[in-house]
């Protein structure tokens, strides 16, 4: 999509400039709405991380950045372009492609990780019969 930027990006220059001085090359930031406001302004730059971490990351950098989000890291490590495949969903690719059969649009990394959860659930069930707590856990922590 198009992206407008809410922020005065430019703010961040000499913090970036600082971290590129330094010889940062993996560049951490808790941010709320300005990462890609952060993206954009650190492609213009031109300055050459090798990997940005994200403490959230909610698909709106693949949505805006496209493949140059590629660089990006966050806590749950779940993109809709992810190369992986899967014994229940057959492919990340599946995956996304099913979910916007169902509701028009790419999933989330949380909806990514519920239907994980459900999956790991369901697993855990049929493996003990057993919808018990503690039957669950030990399920769980052999699968």
């Amino acid at each position: 999509g198009m992206f407008t930027d809410p922020y005065n990006s430019s703010t961040f220059d000499s913090f970036l400039f600082e971290m590129q001085d330094a010889g940062v090359e993996v560049a951490m930031f808790y941010s709320a709405g300005e990462r890609v406001s952060i993206m954009n302004r650190i492609f213009e730059l031109k300055i050459d991380f090798k990997a940005i971490y994200f403490d959230l990351e909610d698909g709106t950098l693949m949505d805006y950045l496209g493949e140059k989000a590629d660089m990006v890291l966050t806590q749950l490590q779940w993109a809709a372009n992810l190369q992986h495949d899967c014994d229940v969903f057959g492919s990340n690719a599946e995956f996304v492609s099913g979910f916007q059969g169902s509701y028009g649009r790419t999933p989330t990394q949380e909806e990514a990780m519920g239907a994980t959860v459900g999956v790991l659930l369901t697993l855990a069930m049929q493996r003990f019969g057993s919808i018990d707590s503690e039957m669950l856990m030990l399920a769980l922590q052999v699968l």
